[in-house]
């Protein structure tokens, strides 16, 4: 996890999320803190070609309520 934080640290670059994966598409699963438990937080998708300022109006898309809920959500191919 320590390597994609670092990878996109500069790239994510918003305090509240923690980056843990990213999609073949370029997008980054990231732990959402933003109002969650610390030891709890949300599983959201964050759209790497958009941004926080409208111009790309959703960067953000909700994933799971938390770790345990999105590991449910995984299945195997």
């Amino acid at each position: 996890m320590l390597d994609m934080y670092q990878l996109y640290e500069e790239r994510v670059n918003i305090p509240r999320f923690l980056p843990i994966a990213e999609t073949s598409f370029g997008n980054v699963v990231v732990l959402d803190y933003e109002g969650t438990p610390k030891d709890n937080p949300r599983v959201a998708l964050w759209f790497h070609e958009c941004d926080e300022h409208g111009v790309n109006s959703q960067p953000l898309e909700h994933i799971a309520d938390d770790m345990a809920s999105f590991l449910e959500m995984l299945t195997e191919d």
